[in-house]
Parts: C-alpha cells; structure tokens; sequence
C-alpha cells in the first residue's frame, strides 16, 4: 500500500520493478520472487490470451478507467450523486467503511444517504453501515471456518492451512456465503430454488474455469470433478475445487499425495509446501510471453511528473497515515483494552515545523485542505522528516447513529479525529486512478 497510494505510485513501483529486472534481481533468491499458492486466483484474473487490458470501459461520470473490472474510488461518490438514470441506486458493502477509510468522508456521507437500498453485511453499527436498510448478522471470525485464499499469493514460503470453526454460531447468525448466495441467486432470475441447487450450479461453472488453466486439463473433467465433489454447498468445497485443481493437489485422485481440505484438515498447523523458487516465464500472463519495460500507459504519465519535480517543494506540509499495531488499520477502536494508554490518534510534526508554527506536544492543530479541515493534537517527533505531518486513519466515530461506545466516547472527547476528512478525492495516481492518500497538501495552524 505504502508506494501506491500517493500521486505518483505507478510511476513508483514501476522504477522498484525496473530496478530488480535490470540489475537481474527479478525471479531469483535476494530478489524479487513469486509464490505458488496452493489455492490459486489466477482463473479470475488475466489469461495469456486476453493478457493485461485497462480502460475497457469508462465510469459515466468523470471517465475513469476501468482497471481489473473496477472504477477508482475518486468515482463512487459522483456515481451515486449522478441525476442519470442509471446512477448507482443500490449498495452493498461488505465489511468495509468508507465513509471512515475513502477519500472525502464527508461527500461520501451524504451520497449514501441518496441510495434507495444499502445492504450491509457487518458485525457493527459503524459510520457505513449507520446507512444501511438491511445488515443480516454474519457469523464471527470464530464461528465459521476460513482459508486465507488472498494473502498466501503474498507468503514468504509456499504454505496452506485449513482453519475449522472453533465456536458454535450465535442464535440468529447467518454465514456470508449463504447471504451472498441468496442475493446472487435472485439476480441470476433463480430466487425460487434452494440454495444447494444454485451452489452446484456456481461450482460446476467455476470447475470448467480453473479446470482449464490447471495442469490437470485433459486428465479430467468437470463431470468427474463433480462426481467426486460431494453435495455439501458453501466455502469448503470450493476450496477445495481450487486446492485439488492446483499445482501441488491431487487432481481429484491422480496424485493420492497432492494437497486438499481433507489433507489439511489431518494437519491443523498446516502444510509446508516449499521455499519460493524461480517461476518466469510460466507464471507471466502476457500475450507474448515476456515482460513490456515501457508500457506506454506508464510512459505517457511521465511528463507530469517532470512538471511535478520542475515546480519544485510545494509550501505547504505533506499529510502520511500511519499504522499501529493495536488499531490492526481501524478494526480494534471500539476494544477497550486496545485504545487504553497515551493517545494515538495524534499529528506526528518534526521539531523544525512544529517549532515554525508555534507548536508543541499537546497542542492543537488545524489540518485544511479542499475538501475539509479538522483539529487534531499535535505530537512532536525526531521521527518525521522536515514537511511531512503523520496521522492514523479509522479514528472519529463521531457521527450520530455509530453503535460503538468506546470509540465514539474517545471521538466527542476530542480524543480521535477522521483523517481522510481532509483527503481529496479529486487527487490521482493518473496511470491506475488510485485515490492520493499519502502526501497530501495540506496547510497546518496553531489553533
């Protein structure tokens, strides 16, 4: 995240990409290396026939371009704002809060309160999810079982575990997979059947996609993939689909000692599957087969950051977020125990701005930028480099209607403040449309 969300986080990651090919650091030990995850996404991403496209269509709004089947963040708020007909008049978020953690809080606010439907699915009452018509209550992190599918394709080391539920859900409590499945199956024109049917039908789909990129293509079928699949619908089986399809599965059969759930449950701390090892070409997802140094998107984003270096310092200070370990990004406001001690939620300034702006530890701080301004306490660090000012994200549930008591008694204590109140939804990283979330101008004032 750190690179990306600034100004110019393409062009960023672009020189760290080019610095490992061409010092020949890239797929190799000491560089930069790829993991083989054992439940792969790759079927959902680009294939090396459709290889790498962007702008495929256009947001009505503003124009922004789709990137990976998504519009940026600078484009929800007018999506919903829109007077056209096809304006977006139905939502559903899933644990996520982005009236806390987008850019422009405040615009986003008021743009959900123009929704017809907002459907939640959410264990709080937060600054989103206040908004909401419907939040069906889903099971807690302990009360269903979990594979992490995302993060492993991150791992330092080829691994894979299997978690069972460890408590017994709640009255009431409903996992999200059959939520998702019942608002699926109603758009697919198919409310009226029971959700197992609809599931065969979603995994049957789904096996004919990852079947034909795996190595097991021609050695198999989807209908023996389903004979050999049980009837059990919901997350398990797909795991293990996308497990048993793999590089390291069994291929439903065809190699007894490859990985599946079943394998993984027989082994509760998990599986290792080896150290990281060389994986270009294979794992490229290009239509030739090599790697573009210059993508022309990239290129023509290079002058304005010449004009960006040619206008030299800007005036005013330069907001970062920053994370702590005890707010886990914003999840653990509302637990006593992870709020208690000295303030957290505080405007980071070294000595040389802070003694500039007459301020000192404890002082109040105005923060203003286009799209807001807030008062936070000001905190005095060797740490921050001259120009930059630091604040965490998540904080200031404030809002009427939050149902979180500790963090919204530390907010109207003037304990915590929302950060991206001040964050410019207007401010792009061009080449991808990523939202400007660090190294944000903003002017800053003893209050």
């Amino acid at each position: 995240m750190g690179a990306s969300v600034q100004a110019f986080g393409t062009p960023a990651l672009w020189a760290i990409d080019l610095l490992n090919i061409l010092t020949g650091n890239l797929d190799r030990e000491g560089g930069v290396l790829f993991p083989q995850p054992a439940a792969s996404l790759a079927f959902a991403g680009p294939s090396k026939e459709s290889g790498f496209e962007v702008g495929r269509q256009q947001s009505p709004a503003s124009g922004h371009d789709e990137v990976l089947g998504e519009w940026p963040m600078a484009a929800f708020a007018e999506e919903i704002e829109s007077a056209r007909d096809d304006r977006i008049r139905a939502l559903a978020v899933i644990a996520g809060n982005p009236v806390s953690s987008a850019p422009d809080t405040e615009r986003i606010d008021t743009a959900l309160e123009r929704l017809e439907l907002l459907v939640a699915i959410d264990d709080h009452v937060n600054e989103t999810t206040r908004h909401a018509d419907l939040i069906p209550p889903p099971t807690a992190p302990l009360e269903h079982a979990t594979y992490d599918v995302a993060l492993l394709h991150f791992a330092v080391e080829n691994v894979a575990r299997w978690s069972p539920a460890a408590l017994v859900p709640e009255d009431g409590a409903r996992e999200v997979w059959r939520t998702l499945l019942g608002l699926a199956k109603r758009l697919m024109g198919r409310g009226g059947l029971p959700d197992e049917q609809v599931d065969a039908t979603v995994v049957q789909q789904l096996a004919g996609r990852v079947l034909a990129g795996s190595r097991f293509a021609g050695r198999i079928d989807v209908e023996q993939i389903a004979a050999g699949h049980g009837d059990e619908p919901g997350p398990r089986r797909l795991i293990d689909l996308l497990l048993r399809l793999a590089d390291w599965g069994d291929g439903f059969g065809l190699e007894p000692d490859g990985v599946s759930v079943a394998r993984l449950e027989a082994a509760p701390h998990g599986v290792e599957l080896g150290r990281l090892s060389p994986r270009l070409p294979d794992a490229l997802a290009t239509k030739n087969g090599r790697i573009a140094l210059a993508p022309a998107r990239i290129v023509a984003d290079l002058p304005r950051l010449d004009a960006w270096i040619d206008a030299g310092p800007d005036p005013r200070l330069s907001l970062i977020g920053r994370r702590d370990i005890r707010s886990m990004n914003s999840w653990l406001y509302n637990l006593p125990s992870m709020v208690k001690g000295r303030a957290r939620c505080t405007l980071l300034i070294a000595p040389v701005d802070a003694a500039r702006l007459g301020l000192e530890t404890g002082a109040a701080a105005e923060l203003k930028s286009r799209a807001s301004s807030i008062v936070v306490p000001a905190e005095v660090s060797d740490a921050m480099a001259p120009g930059v000012v630091s604040l965490p994200h998540g904080w200031g549930q404030d809002l009427p209607g939050v149902q979180l008591s500790v963090a919204t008694a530390r907010a109207r204590a003037r304990a915590s403040v929302k950060a991206n109140r001040v964050v410019d939804d207007a401010e792009l990283d061009v080449p991808s449309g990523t939202s400007v979330l660090n190294g944000v101008p903003v002017e800053v004032t003893r209050v």
